[in-house]
């Protein structure tokens, strides 16, 4: 019996969503988490703010690499 080709069209459609969905959480999640231990560093070292913002910008590289890597995987799916 052949696949239905509505409901593998459907079930790709649903995996683009949930990576469309998580996306989101992948970027900005990793900029928090840098921002707010860089933060509690410049408190406890009584410095500026100079942990935050280094912390928080590798955060954001940290972010858009996974966010690449999703992507990358993604197409690779999409190809085969």
């Amino acid at each position: 019996m052949e696949s239905d080709p509505n409901r593998k069209n459907a079930g790709n459609m649903a995996k683009q969503f949930a990576i469309a969905m998580q996306i989101p959480f992948s970027l900005v999640v990793p900029v928090f988490v840098g921002g707010g231990l860089g933060y509690l560093l410049d408190h406890w070292l009584h410095t500026k703010f100079i942990f935050t913002l280094v912390l928080g910008f590798l955060g954001f590289g940290i972010g858009l690499r996974e966010v690449l890597k999703m992507a990358s995987a993604s197409d690779k799916k999409n190809g085969d």
